[in-house]
């Protein structure tokens, strides 16, 4: 065989493994969406449409009234309020203390550092229904059932968080945090002007993250939140979804559901640049 026919047999099966690759790729794909693109469509059906067998796909007729009735019956626009106070506060929270934490432990060195570390880490072990009735008693004793203070206070610390900036701050050199403080930089300015804008990639990333876990938390909320006005998005489609079921509406509960997660997917779409920088961060690549 020439060196000519080799390559181009070398080019052919590296192009059959590209096709075979994407091909797979594509069909996770759809899987994982799939159920978002049915209840996107299923929001604009008709109740008896969607309750036909065999089921159809497409929407014979489209229904927007569907989207009025998910926030009259539920009253979404309370519950959404609710879920951007409780998620943004949240975030800047989580943000806060995790990139000054970790700052601390990847930049200082302290008396029982390590020690005070490893503790850190060894709470990611414990299961949250450990803690819960311990956070439940405290939200009592403050006062704060039915607040915004019990929803955003229990979770304005992540372990996770500390963890994540704490590694990635560990990449920044400390020839550039010398220098600054040679420049006559303070410690708080050191903070604010080198290490915040350098770990924006990682932040972005924790932000999301923190968003999508606030955003989504139900058993929480549920257990210290029982007035309807302080309902958030979980709790309130939970109430939908059984007023739904009740009479049948299940259109009104994939509309409920599909602007549920738009916000999610705005958040996401906002931070799309600095969360392509944080994987290829993490992954060595170069996008």
């Amino acid at each position: 065989m020439t060196k000519g026919a080799s390559s181009h047999s070398l080019r052919f099966k590296r192009s059959i493994e590209q096709i075979i690759i994407l091909l797979v790729l594509s069909a996770a794909s759809l899987v994982a969406i799939f159920p978002f693109i049915w209840m996107t469509l299923s929001a604009f059906k008709t109740s008896e449409e969607i309750a036909r067998v065999p089921p159809t796909f497409l929407p014979e007729n489209i229904v927007f009234s569907n989207f009025y009735e998910a926030i009259k019956v539920a009253k979404l626009d309370r519950a959404f309020l609710n879920s951007v106070v409780v998620s943004l506060a949240t975030v800047v929270l989580v943000l806060l203390t995790s990139s000054l934490a970790g700052f601390a432990f990847a930049k200082y060195d302290f008396k029982g550092k390590n020690i005070m570390f490893t503790a850190l880490m060894a709470t990611l072990i414990l299961p949250f229904f450990i803690v819960v009735i311990p956070q439940y008693l405290l939200m009592v004793w403050f006062g704060w059932r039915n607040t915004y203070w019990a929803l955003i206070v229990p979770s304005a610390v992540s372990t996770y968080g500390i963890f994540l900036m704490r590694q990635y701050i560990l990449t920044v050199p400390d020839e550039l945090l010398d220098s600054a403080r040679i420049d006559g930089c303070s410690e708080i300015g050191i903070y604010w002007r080198i290490i915040l804008p350098l770990s924006k990639p990682a932040m972005s990333v924790l932000a999301l993250w923190t968003f999508m876990t606030s955003w989504n938390s139900f058993f929480w909320p549920f257990i210290v939140i029982d007035s309807r006005d302080m309902f958030t998005i979980p709790l309130a489609l939970l109430a939908l979804q059984s007023s739904a079921i009740g009479v049948r509406y299940y259109n009104i509960a994939m509309a409920g559901a599909t602007l549920a997660v738009l916000p999610l997917l705005v958040f996401t779409i906002l931070l799309h640049k600095w969360l392509i920088r944080g994987m290829a961060g993490a992954t060595g690549l170069k996008f």
